[in-house]
């Protein structure tokens, strides 16, 4: 059976995506665009402290900063999809 092999986005691919993602965070409100760096700002090390630090400077338990961002990020993934689509279809 054949390797597959995932196929890398070209340059001008990458840039569409990184434009649509700055469209996306845009269109947040200025807390929920705050919050949403903040919590993948830590790739890994120190993550699991910052998020806890980042949930009590909100006053919310980790639990529910978790669905914040997860719901902040389906949001923003959604609005990137639709924005490469539309871009897509233009040219």
């Amino acid at each position: 059976m054949p390797a597959v092999v995932p196929s890398v986005p070209s340059s001008e691919e990458r840039e569409l995506e990184f434009d649509c993602l700055e469209k996306c965070l845009e269109k947040l409100t200025s807390r929920n665009r705050d919050l949403i760096l903040d919590y993948y700002r830590d790739a890994e090390e120190g993550m699991i402290e910052h998020r806890r630090a980042l949930s009590a400077r909100l006053g919310i338990g980790l639990n529910a900063l978790h669905i914040r961002a997860h719901r902040i990020r389906a949001n923003v993934e959604r609005c990137v999809s639709e924005c490469l689509e539309h871009n897509r279809t233009e040219h």
